[in-house]
Parts: C-alpha cells; structure tokens; sequence
C-alpha cells in the first residue's frame, strides 16, 4: 500500500475537500506507505498550487513500514513520508484521520477483518481511501458493504485497486465492478478511469488516464490500474449487484427467436464466411503472437490447427 506522487495528484482533490472542512473526518485503509520525501512532497505541492502548513523537522514522521527492503536497501526508503505528516501539510488536523486494519501491526485506530460485517463507526467518515487493501480481502462483496455503511451521506469513497498485477493479492479488477456496484446502489459517480503507469525509473511522476471504454488490452511495459470515486447519496442501498453488460444484453434480447434475431441484424453481419484481407491478417496476428509468446519464454501450444491460416 504505496503512494506515490502521481497517486497523490489523484488524490489531492479528494484530500482537499477533507482539509476545507474542520469537521470532516478521513479514513485510510492500512497506513499508507508515501514513495517521497518532505522536500519533494514541498514541491510538487507547491506546483499544485497548495497552502502547505509548514511541519517542523523534529516532528516530521517517515515510514516505519517497507519491511520487506533488505538492510543493503534501506538507505533509499528511510527518509519517505509518513502519512500523518503529510496530511498535517494539508491542512489536516491529528483527529481528522483514523486508519482501519484487520489487526495492530501498525497501530490501526480500527480493527476489524473486513470480510465480516462491521457494526461500529457507522455513517462517521467523509472520505474513504482504498489504496492496496481490497485486492487482498477475499470477500470483497462484504468490503463494499462495510465501507459503504461507514461512509457519511455526502460523503465520498476512494478506489486505487490493481487491473493488471499479477501475483499480487486475490484479485485483479475490473472498472464495471465499480460503476455496476456503485450504479445499483444509488451512488454519484465522481471519477472512473483507468490509470497506466510505465515501468521506468521515476515512473511515480508519471501516469496516464483511460475512460473504461476505450481500453480493451493492457499495453506492454505498464501497470494497469483503476481511479473510482464515489459519493453517497440519500437513497444508498446494498444490493446483490447484476454485472452491467448482462443487464444491457437481456434488455436487448428480448425473447427474440434466432431467426428473429437475424433478421433485425444487418446484411453484413449474417454470413459466417470471412473474405481473403481477414484470413491474410488472422495469419499475420497469429505470427506476431507466436513471436511474442518465444521472447517472454512461453511453452508454445498449438491444440488445433486451422488449413485456411
């Protein structure tokens, strides 16, 4: 659970709305590790155009977390935020903020396992921020949930969760669990995107944005993941969700018949037969994957052989 600078430039209008309002109260899930300094932190807050609250050297925090860099290693994290100093430079005061964790490794203000239905702290947060938890909570429909009952009316909850990492937690997302889950419970959509970061040095400076609809394959030598921001209405419920594409293809349907359904579609699309260019590039695909799969290593199989390929 890792922030990095292009992860705060995302996050900065959620944050800001937090540190506008004395009253507001913000949870993290897990405590977030920050991948920047105070100095850095200064300055690209400055870029932002932000009022930074100046925090003395002998009360500024660092990290206590990156347990898994090897002594050798530890040089290049020790001096990164913690994030109780970076809200302080926001704006934000220390009983602002609570951190929830399913036990106290790192002192969580909060314990509790969110796969199970939590009954505390109901309708107490106005900001909720899910960075690099929910792949890792087995029943996410439980989490949803939990975090939903938590939230304030008004209030909005934050989502940076992985679509393209793998070996990394239970799952990889997709951005339809989001709009379909916050869709069907009367929730305002705030943002929906995906976000794609290349595998460069200084990478955390960096990132694109990609409206779900436009992305269809993760593009090689980037990570993949989602941007979901949500705010609770009056009206909120939790539903068992039904997955958007199904509604939309059932509505659709109909009960037509087959021959119906042929009949209403257009002339180009009923033959089954493919021309000559669309042979000649399923085998021009077909060598590139075959090249592709030999220099990432892969076992090639070929289970079925097609003559017109």
């Amino acid at each position: 659970m890792s922030i990095g600078l292009a992860g705060l430039h995302l996050l900065l209008p959620a944050l800001r709305s937090v540190a506008a309002t004395p009253e507001a109260r913000l949870l993290f899930l897990g405590t977030q590790d920050l991948t920047f300094t105070y100095e850095q932190a200064v300055n690209f807050l400055g870029t932002q155009g932000i009022e930074i609250q100046e925090v003395p050297p002998s009360e500024r925090r660092t990290t206590n977390s990156f347990a898994f860099v090897s002594h050798e290693d530890w040089w290049q994290y020790k001096d990164f935020l913690h994030q109780e100093t970076l809200l302080r430079m926001l704006g934000l005061g220390p009983n602002q903020s609570s951190t929830l964790d399913m036990d106290d490794y790192e002192h969580a203000s909060i314990i509790h396992d969110l796969n199970l239905p939590i009954t505390d702290h109901i309708g107490t947060f106005d900001l909720i921020l899910n960075q690099g938890t929910l792949e890792h909570i087995f029943d996410v429909r439980q989490a949803l949930w939990n975090l939903s009952q938590l939230t304030r009316e008004g209030g909005q909850i934050v989502h940076m969760v992985p679509a393209g990492f793998l070996n990394h937690g239970f799952y990889n997302f997709n951005a339809c669990l989001f709009s379909d889950f916050y869709g069907q419970s009367s929730w305002k959509q705030e943002d929906l995107f995906y976000t794609l970061t290349p595998r460069l040095a200084g990478s955390d400076e960096i990132y694109g944005k990609i409206v779900p609809e436009a992305l269809h394959t993760i593009p090689e030598g980037f990570d993949l993941e989602i941007f979901a921001r949500y705010r609770k209405s009056a009206n909120t419920t939790a539903p068992i969700v039904t997955q958007g594409l199904y509604v939309a293809l059932h509505e659709a349907w109909n009960h037509q018949t087959r021959e119906q359904s042929l009949q209403s579609a257009p002339e180009e699309s009923r033959s089954s037969r493919r021309g000559l260019l669309q042979i000649t590039r399923d085998r021009l695909h077909k060598r590139q994957a075959l090249k592709r799969l030999q220099r990432l290593g892969a076992t090639i199989v070929v289970p079925v052989r097609r003559t017109d390929v």
